[in-house]
């Protein structure tokens, strides 16, 4: 049985998004694009090793927004995520059936998607697609979320950045973080550096 991982760039308020420009979807008309980009300009060891593991090729399972946004780009810039246009690429869609990216598999209902996960083969990771993820945490096809998830809000009107103070997990794995706001500066409780 294959594993299914879902991998989700997310704000404290939900809202996924990748690293992309502020034109990389508008859909609803959200104002907020690009928001993840300026995480991303600084080099930093932690980051860079967790995008290396979450970039290893390996199958894809996508939903038609996320392909729609991945399709006219991956084909192009291969060299950023080496791997990304030989590794299959299952899309689950009503209205789509056929594209010029290859090795992309069209599947039209959930049962496909359980039908894949019981074959053989190595792990598939779910990007984007949040209805997607709605569904497959709901027919418990899901087997782990990797979240990366930013100190950030972003609301109908304004968005705020927020630092994390302090973090801590208990004895049955469950995160318990303090934010700040990133205006605040200073030394914070336990002699830790507020951003």
């Amino acid at each position: 049985m294959r594993t299914l991982i879902v991998q989700e760039f997310i704000t404290l308020d939900g809202v996924m998004q990748a690293p992309g420009g502020a034109e990389e979807d508008s859909s609803g008309g959200f104002r907020h694009g690009g928001w993840a980009a300026p995480y991303f300009a600084e080099n930093d060891a932690v980051l860079a090793a967790v995008m290396r593991a979450w970039m290893q090729p390996m199958d894809i399972l996508l939903g038609r927004k996320t392909f729609e946004i991945w399709a006219p780009y991956w084909p192009a810039h291969d060299a950023l995520w080496p791997g990304i246009n030989k590794v299959a690429k299952y899309v689950l869609s009503r209205t789509l059936a056929h594209s010029d990216w290859q090795n992309t598999v069209f599947l039209q209902q959930l049962e496909d998607v359980r039908k894949i996960k019981a074959g053989r083969g190595g792990a598939i990771k779910v990007h984007g697609s949040a209805q997607l993820v709605q569904a497959l945490l709901a027919h418990d096809l899901a087997d782990e979320l990797q979240l990366m998830i930013f100190p950030l809000l972003l609301g109908q009107c304004s968005s705020s950045g927020l630092c994390l103070e302090r973090s801590c997990c208990d004895s049955q794995r469950r995160s318990f973080c303090a934010l700040c706001p990133r205006r605040r500066r200073g030394n914070g409780p336990f002699g830790l550096k507020r951003c």
